[in-house]
């Protein structure tokens, strides 16, 4: 029987989708040299500090409600699920963004065509999750997907090898998320989202002044980074319980979690560009170049899909193990 899903989780990752775009075009831009306002370097600095935890989170918690890899039958067969259908993602879209920034100038990371030959080692631009997330999935394939008492102890001594001076090399990344990971597969959204509201406004204003703090006084270490990454995501929860009721927040947060793989995958490609171009032409308003990175990182990449979504060749490289299911279920008949 096809689990349900949930909705409330659903417009969390499109939060998550929005924060991610959004944080990658302030940060392209200040880069690239456009002048940037003082609050701007703020938000971009706060951002950073929980919105991927906030994707890795509801990954280990989507991971547990879907019934972890015992869902799949055995190990072996979670596993190579996942190896298809992040592996391939990766490999194909990691090997564009390269080619695409070894032959265009203006771009702010540059890359060399060999680094193909080491995406297995080291990932490259946003692709590091994929990779990150496939290592944990491994890891907790483990341990039973049902046990908590378990998830507690394997989060708790991940965490703590994250903490370490030592050199983690290939692991190092998916050590840094395993926290985020960890809790999502034993921390109940339902009990958070059901707090009273004086709670949740108090967990906001603590937030943001944590943030003030955080980003302006404490030096960021292993400790605070990942305490403060952690409030940022029960303040994500927080925040999305209080729009729960916004029939337009919701709608939009639900089309960008449908939408959230691709314009994951492919936002960069095309903010940079965009970016690229309009400094070209003489256009560098900061604002302006915000909301049209924003448009262009989202909107395009849900044009592309709809138009795409009758070339299985295309969407296999998107949704690997869904088209083959298609494709049999078609011959079936």
């Amino acid at each position: 029987m096809e689990k349900k899903r949930d909705s409330f989780v659903d417009q969390l990752k499109g939060l998550a989708c929005f924060l991610v775009v959004f944080g990658h075009v302030i940060i392209g831009i200040r880069e690239a040299g456009i002048p940037t306002p003082k609050s701007m370097v703020f938000v971009e600095e706060y951002i950073w500090t929980f919105h991927v935890p906030l994707f890795m989170f509801l990954s280990g918690y989507v991971y547990r409600l879907t019934g972890g890899w015992e869902a799949k039958g055995t190990r072996k067969k979670f596993l190579l699920n996942k190896l298809l259908n992040i592996g391939i993602p990766y490999f194909v879209f990691s090997s564009i963004y390269i080619l695409i920034n070894s032959i265009t100038s203006g771009v702010n990371n540059s890359s060399s065509i060999s680094d193909i030959l080491m995406l297995w080692r080291t990932p490259i631009a946003q692709y590091w999750f994929l990779h990150a997330l496939f290592i944990l999935f491994v890891i907790w394939s483990i341990i039973p997907g049902g046990g908590k008492t378990l998830n507690v102890i394997l989060t708790t001594i991940c965490t703590f090898v994250s903490i370490m001076p030592i050199n983690l090399g290939i692991f190092a990344s998916s050590m840094w998320m395993s926290l985020f990971f960890g809790l999502g597969t034993v921390v109940n959204i339902k009990k958070i989202r059901e707090w009273p509201l004086k709670i949740k406004n108090l967990i906001i204003i603590s937030q943001v002044l944590g943030a003030i703090f955080f980003l302006n006084i404490i030096s960021e270490n292993a400790i605070t980074s990942r305490f403060f990454a952690v409030q940022g995501i029960v303040m994500s929860i927080v925040a999305v319980s209080l729009l729960d009721k916004c029939d337009c927040v919701e709608k939009c947060m639900l089309v960008l979690n449908r939408y959230s793989f691709p314009i994951y995958l492919l936002h960069t490609i095309f903010t940079a560009g965009f970016r690229i171009v309009l400094l070209k032409v003489g256009v560098s308003n900061y604002l302006l170049h915000v909301l049209l990175g924003i448009i262009v990182g989202i909107g395009i990449p849900i044009i592309g899909m709809n138009v795409i979504k009758n070339c299985k060749i295309l969407l296999f490289i998107f949704y690997p193990s869904s088209t083959i299911m298609r494709l049999r279920k078609n011959k079936s008949y």
